[in-house]
């Protein structure tokens, strides 16, 4: 049957994607799973830094067809096979999105569970990202603008045929209306991770601040992803989720139409997953 894979998406940058992956890799890998966290902001990866891997070379040579997947893995923490992006400027000029089912493929008849990490904006690399998935997590904060480009991001995963499992709203507090996001975007929300105490605290925090609310929320979330692993049902597992975090479900968003025209001419460029 072969592993699951998993996208964190969001259209805006600064909403927690990598962080959301990194720590929900090591949370799974804590619970026993087999993992693998793949960088695919080809434009800005930092998961590597993030999970502690800081290799010469990454998935942008693999991509430009200088390295294999073997040159680039690496452990990282709790045992989390990691694919870190390049160094190299010449490797990110040449990677080819297009090469990206070299790299998920392999990992996913390896490993149980496969997490993207991917970039912001609408671009080729994304579509192949979400083409190539199970399911879609979408990140976002409470941010107005960020609300929107995750609507934008889901209606872009739905050109592909990448069901939303649902959304994570990072940077919670007491003033956040999470109701009301998961109403705006139409879909269930999984995980609302709080504010950290300290915007500079290390990660991923189930490992540097087990005992965090942070850390308990990343941890859930994880759980959210075995169940969708285990049994393949993306509505039952948001819908456990949701009850615990007790978000209704609104009705879809308008899709915004300059986006729509993006997404159009970047389809004719996409492999099919398959």
């Amino acid at each position: 049957m072969g592993g699951s894979v998993y996208a964190f998406a969001g259209g805006k940058g600064g909403v927690g994607k990598t962080a959301t992956t990194a720590n929900v890799a090591v949370a799974l890998a804590e619970m026993g799973f087999d993992v693998a966290a793949v960088d695919v902001d080809l434009g800005m990866a930092n998961l590597g830094q993030t999970l502690g891997v800081r290799p010469e070379a990454g998935i942008h040579e693999v991509l430009a067809g200088n390295a294999t997947l073997a040159d680039v893995l690496r452990a990282g923490p709790a045992g989390v096979q990691v694919v870190p992006g390049g160094n190299r400027m010449e490797a990110t000029t040449d990677a080819d999105p297009a090469n990206l089912r070299t790299v998920v493929g392999p990992l996913r008849d390896a490993v149980d569970v496969v997490l993207l990490d991917t970039g912001a904006g609408i671009s080729h690399q994304n579509l192949v990202a979400y083409g190539l998935s199970d399911g879609i997590l979408l990140c976002t904060t409470a941010d107005h603008v960020a609300v929107g480009d995750a609507g934008n991001t889901r209606d872009l995963a739905g050109h592909v045929d990448a069901p939303v499992v649902g959304t994570v709203v990072a940077r919670v507090d007491g003033e956040t209306d999470v109701a009301a996001l998961g109403e705006r975007l139409g879909t269930d929300v999984v995980a609302a991770i709080p504010t950290y105490d300290r915007p500079d605290a290390p990660e991923p925090r189930v490992l540097e601040d087990p005992e965090s609310p942070a850390a308990a929320e990343y941890r859930r979330l994880a759980n959210t992803v075995a169940v969708c692993h285990k049994t393949g049902d993306l509505q039952a597992a948001a819908s456990e989720a949701r009850e615990e975090v007790a978000v209704p479900v609104g009705e879809d968003a308008d899709a915004d139409e300059e986006s729509r025209g993006v997404i159009g001419r970047l389809l004719g460029r996409l492999p099919r997953r398959g």
